[in-house]
């Protein structure tokens, strides 16, 4: 087989995705290098609209998997990469309800209110939220969304976490000072002024 051959086919798979998970992303997240051979863990995302791996999706459903690539070097160039995707935990998440249906259940959720440090503006909290929500609590067990909101009369802020079980949340927050960008967006807010609170909500 030849390596045009295989090019051509890599492209038609990428083009299939793209149509059918218009929102796909990988993000990296871990980088390993050894010698001539790098490894890169990477986070997939995605919503997808149409016949997907045996399953008739709508694009309300998401998924967020694990993603494994070990590049072999010559030089400074790439001689052979391994690709390895956790698609049988996309499938499972995408039989499931969607993330609107999980809502409607029993779920923990922490409120934290606080004020940023002198000259943060608006603008910079935002970036350094989205990377936080791109980045490792999007694939941990459990996770459901982040919110965040602003008195713009005082100044303060709202964020509001959803987690699936208390147990999951608390996990998560024994873990954050040790997660890049949590540490980035803990050096933004005035910590003497955030007060956090826990609840279970629930529907009727």
């Amino acid at each position: 087989m030849s390596a045009s051959f295989r090019l051509r086919c890599v492209l038609k798979q990428v083009e299939y995705f793209w149509k059918l998970i218009p929102n796909l992303r990988w993000a990296p997240k871990d980088f390993v290098v050894d010698g001539d051979k790098v490894t890169v863990r990477g986070v997939a995302t995605g919503s997808p609209k149409g016949s997907f791996m045996g399953l008739e999706l709508d694009g309300t459903k998401s998924f967020t998997i694990d993603t494994t690539d070990i590049h072999e070097l010559a030089g400074d160039q790439i001689v052979r990469v391994h690709h390895l995707e956790d698609w049988a935990t996309a499938i499972r998440q995408l039989s499931g309800p969607p993330v609107a249906a999980k809502l409607k259940v029993a779920h923990s959720v922490e409120t934290a209110t606080f004020q940023v440090k002198p000259g943060v503006t608006d603008v910079a909290l935002l970036a350094v939220e989205a990377r936080v929500r791109a980045g490792r609590i999007s694939s941990w067990p459990g996770y459901l969304g982040r919110e965040l909101a602003k008195d713009d009369a005082t100044g303060e802020w709202l964020m509001v976490m959803r987690f699936e079980r208390r147990e999951q949340m608390d996990a998560w927050m024994s873990e954050v000072k040790g997660v890049p960008e949590m540490r980035e967006l803990g050096a933004l807010i005035e910590m003497k002024t955030m007060v956090t609170r826990f609840f279970t909500h629930a529907e009727p």
